[in-house]
């Protein structure tokens, strides 16, 4: 994450809510990442006090780790799934690729649900006068309640199949300390003529993936998740296509006198 992205989206989501009409309180770390001087018109921005992050951000207070679980849980039956197709774990964790990491994160996001994020935010302190909306601190909210049992167990068995010296919680937490801010981080925008290179490149990639996908019947268990793998991403360059069409009206239909 840079400043320069990170603004980005702020401008984006501020004129979201404008179309909405709707005005919002955004609360941030101290992250560098995060714009201290970024005028927005219908968000307002305030800040957490610095080095509280772990204990005033209501991401810490289960959003995280629920969404890690999920996510988690799609790597693992997913790994499963490949099993057959590699001498070890290192390989089989090889073949994942981004596209399939972006698919992850999106239908892990799904999975946790809007009480998840209330009830971090309660644990946080931020509470509704609305007696519905009042707990006690002895019903404090705990980062699992919102997975299902039975996904945590088919997990923990996953997880006894690739490998017997990692625990369930060691395996979604592995990842807690790494650094994922420095102010030292320096991104070289590319050129114009990289630019069309890698869009020559991708031009090419694309049609010989294309031509790939009319491959014959799939028989094997292994080519029926290939098979799939292939319709997702087809979908998704299928969605992309329709987003740019435009709109046709009524008028299109009838000629000028």
């Amino acid at each position: 994450m840079t400043s320069d992205i990170m603004s980005d989206y702020l401008q984006k989501f501020d004129r979201k809510m404008a179309s909405q009409k709707r005005k919002i309180l955004l609360f941030l770390d101290n992250a560098a990442s995060h714009p201290k001087n970024l005028k927005l018109k219908n968000i307002k921005i305030i800040f957490l006090p610095p080095n509280t992050t772990s204990v005033c951000q209501p991401l810490d207070q289960g959003i995280i780790k629920n969404f890690k679980i999920w996510y988690r849980s799609m790597i693992v039956k997913h790994v499963l799934a490949r099993m057959d197709e590699a001498t070890s774990l290192e390989d089989l964790i090889k073949k994942i690729n981004l596209l399939d990491v972006i698919y992850f994160i999106q239908k892990a996001w799904e999975k946790v649900t809007p009480a998840t994020i209330t009830n971090s935010f309660q644990k946080e302190g931020f509470r509704f006068r609305n007696d519905t909306f009042e707990k006690s601190i002895d019903d404090a909210f705990e980062h699992d309640d919102d997975i299902p049992l039975a996904v945590i167990a088919e997990i923990t068995r996953g997880m006894k199949r690739i490998s017997s010296n990692v625990g369930f919680d060691d395996f979604v937490n592995f990842d807690n300390d790494l650094c994922i801010n420095d102010e030292r981080l320096e991104i070289n925008e590319p050129s114009d003529v990289e630019i069309e290179e890698n869009e020559e490149e991708e031009g090419e990639a694309t049609t010989e993936y294309m031509e790939n996908v009319s491959s014959g019947f799939m028989k094997t268990n292994r080519e029926a998740i290939e098979g799939v793998q292939k319709l997702k991403h087809f979908c998704a360059s299928v969605s992309l296509n329709q987003s740019n069409l435009k709109q046709t009206t009524l008028q299109d239909y009838f000629n000028q006198v």
